[in-house]
């Protein structure tokens, strides 16, 4: 079972993020929401820069999940086109995820330069 971003949100108390170090970019501490929405069953992974695992398992036909994280997040696709993709609201181009020849795809995704 996939766990969505509400199910993990509510199980982790509020805590606030500590400040960045003046020396890292405030871009390397952004927090970013992907959206997935399938059109049939498909099975994804979703970590982020920590390797933390965001979403893992199938993904029902006609929902949607969503995670937050730090990018780059690495995701795999059991289903790639049956997939539409969106980063912080703005839609992802599918020449990067739909494979040309089979089903899976396994790629990353970070957030445009500024």
């Amino acid at each position: 079972e996939v766990e969505t971003l509400d199910s993990v949100a509510a199980a982790a108390p509020a805590v606030p993020a500590p400040a960045a170090p003046a020396s890292v970019p405030a871009a390397a501490n952004a927090q970013a929401t992907l959206v997935i929405k399938v059109t049939e069953d498909c099975w994804a992974e979703v970590k982020d820069a920590g390797g933390n695992r965001l979403a893992y398992g199938v993904l029902k036909a006609n929902s949607e999940t969503a995670v937050s994280g730090r990018p780059p997040f690495s995701l795999t696709l059991g289903n790639a086109q049956a997939v539409s993709i969106t980063l912080n609201g703005k839609p992802v181009a599918e020449e990067l995820y739909k494979p040309k020849r089979g089903t899976v795809s396994r790629f990353q995704l970070n957030l445009p330069a500024q």
